[in-house]
Order: structure tokens, then sequence, then C-alpha cells
């Protein structure tokens, strides 16, 4: 397939001169919006990161800005898009660029590597679009695009599989417009060449597509394993006092690291003892907690069985790292909170008095 490689170049070009979406990052690409809207799009939908990008550069317009706010703000306008160790690495990233780069965002590969978060993807990606630099981009779209294209039969979550397709994107790769050729790339495995449903009836490749011509579309890209997704039990304690609710700030490395939950304790197995043990709080009998609710929240690799109960009294030990928040207040609280927890408030709060 390798004699084809520049009729795919130009045949790829031509069609996203055509079919390239308007999109907020592709105007004034400067090194920092255009990392910003690559750590947003990884693990979000277009759509949903479109509007979150114009939200965090509309707040943060520098990098210098985002350096000099809180990572409690900076997680609070993350709120809802998930994996937040990607927010929590790119206020570290911009202290780096301030204190390392003299506040001036690096364009060159090597050098965005060395970015707190910044791995070959990103780097590439940024370093292609701003400053022309010739490496190619291998995201999750380019790498369906390439393996069925190619007919890669190494599995791409292997080190070789990946080394496979990097070494067929930066061959297709112009010298002289490669940002442009990285999104064309990202841009058909996007809305084209999709992973189920893919258009490949009337795909511009269908006469050179390996996995088209064998008929094998679905087959691509192969892969060793299986994400498996494991399941996490947690109890949740809404505990409203006189004063307001009690949230308290994740501190363990956790997938909600930072961020505030209600209290919670990990397993129903012995679920009084548990938050007598970890808050010393004097439950005699469980009809002191009233359940509210069963929630299933599904994260990528994880699914959380939640329950929410509601705890008639206080918990007298709750930890330095607790703060209480007036009922009026929680529609407008600064503390940011998992989505999770977000759609609690929203949905459940209001009944919550009749409990």
């Amino acid at each position: 397939m390798v004699q084809y490689n520049n009729n795919i170049t130009q045949i790829l070009l031509d069609w996203f001169s055509s079919n390239a979406r308007i999109l907020p990052w592709r105007k004034n690409r400067s090194a920092y919006r255009v990392w910003v809207s690559e750590v947003i799009l990884q693990q979000t939908q277009v759509v949903q990161g479109e509007q979150y990008f114009n939200r965090f550069v509309s707040r943060f317009p520098t990098v210098e800005s985002l350096a000099i706010a809180g990572e409690h703000e900076v997680l609070k306008l993350w709120q809802g898009l998930g994996y937040y160790s990607r927010a929590r690495n790119m206020h570290a990233a911009a202290k780096q660029v301030v204190e390392c780069f003299d506040g001036k965002f690096p364009e060159e590969f090597k050098a965005l590597k060395s970015l707190k978060g910044i791995g070959d993807y990103t780097a590439a990606a940024i370093a292609s679009i701003v400053s022309a630099e010739p490496v190619a981009v291998v995201d999750g779209n380019v790498l369906r695009f390439i393996s069925r294209l190619f007919g890669v039969e190494e599995a791409v979550d292997s080190a070789i599989g990946k080394k496979i397709v990097k070494n067929f994107a930066q061959s297709l790769l112009p010298k002289a417009n490669p940002g442009t050729f990285n999104e064309a790339m990202m841009e058909f495995g996007a809305l084209k060449c999709v992973p189920r449903n893919a258009q490949c009836d009337n795909c511009i490749f269908s006469d050179v597509c390996s996995a088209k011509r064998q008929n094998r579309v679905y087959d691509f890209p192969v892969r060793r394993h299986k994400t498996k997704v494991s399941e996490r039990e947690m109890h949740f304690l809404v505990v409203e006092t006189s004063k307001g609710i009690w949230f308290e700030k994740q501190t363990s490395r956790d997938f909600w690291k930072n961020m505030y939950l209600f209290p919670f304790v990990d397993s129903s197995n012995a679920l009084l003892n548990g938050i007598i043990d970890k808050y010393n709080v004097d439950l005699k009998f469980e009809g002191e907690l009233v359940k509210v609710c069963n929630v299933n929240h599904i994260l990528t690799h994880r699914k959380v069985l939640a329950t929410f109960w509601k705890i008639e009294g206080d918990l007298p030990e709750m930890h330095s790292n607790s703060i209480l928040v007036k009922v009026t207040d929680l529609k407008s609280m600064e503390i940011p909170v998992p989505k999770l927890i977000d759609n609690f408030l929203r949905n459940y709060m209001p009944d919550m008095e009749n409990c």
C-alpha cells in the first residue's frame, strides 16, 4: 500500500479542505489554544468539548492566567468533563511554562514533551499545527483509520502495533503542511472512518483500503485486550445540619482527587459500623439512615454503584478538609464536585425535605 502514499495524502487534504468542521480552536492557532483543545478533546466528544473550550479560554485566555489560578477554580471550570487529572496536569504544566519558558508556550515537539501531562500525541499535534514540525499524530481516530487503510494486523495496544501505525502515518505526512494533514487524518477518523457504521460505500479510499477490500472493516484496529470495567460500591452520606450540608475534599490519589464529595464509606458491609468508625457518629439504629436513591454512574473504565443516604444528625468528627455549604448556596457554590454529585444535587435535593 505504500506506493499509494502520495495519492492518499493529496486525496485526504482535498477532502479536508471541503469538509473541515468550523471549530473555535481552529481560529487564532496559538500553541496555548491548540494545547487546551487537544487536552479537552481527550476522552470528550467535540460537541461537549467545544462548550468547555470556549469557557476555559474565556476565563484563562493566556497560560499565565491559568498558572496563577487556584486549582480549586480550575477543577470547578472542568466540572462535568471527567478525567480530572487532565485539569490538574494542565494547571501544573502552565506553571512549568511560566517558570521554565518565561511564559512562552513551547512549540517544538521535544520541549512540549517536557511539560506535565503532554505525551507524544499532544506534542505532535501542537508542534505540527503551530510550527509545522513534521511529526505525525496518532490518536484513536488515526489508529483506526490507518489500521484499516493499511490492514495492520498487529495489535494497536502493543508497542509494535503502535510503531507500525505511527510509521505509516509518518510516511503519509507532507513536509509543506503537516499540521493540516494531521488534522485531516483525525477529522476523517471522527466523521467517516468511525468505529461502527463506517461510511465505506462512499469512502474516498474504498479502492485502496485494505480492510474494505478484504471485507474486514470491523476487524480493525486489532487489540490484544479488552478493557475491563471495574465496579466500586460507594455509600454517600447526605448530612444536612442547621448550618448546611457537609462536603469532603478528596485528598487521596483517586479519580476524584481534590474534588468535593459527600462523606462516604466504600461498602455496605457493616454500613453503620463503617460510618461510626470513620466519623465517630453515634448511630444506634438503622432508622436514623434514610435511603434517598441508588445510582449507577458509568465512567470509562469504572462503574460506581452509588447509594445516597440522608442522615438524621451530625457527624462530630469531620476532617479538616471538610466544609459546610448552605442549602441556599448549593446551586452557586464554587467548590468543584464530580458529575455524580452534581446530578444528585440537581435531581434529588429538592425532594429531600420530604424524606
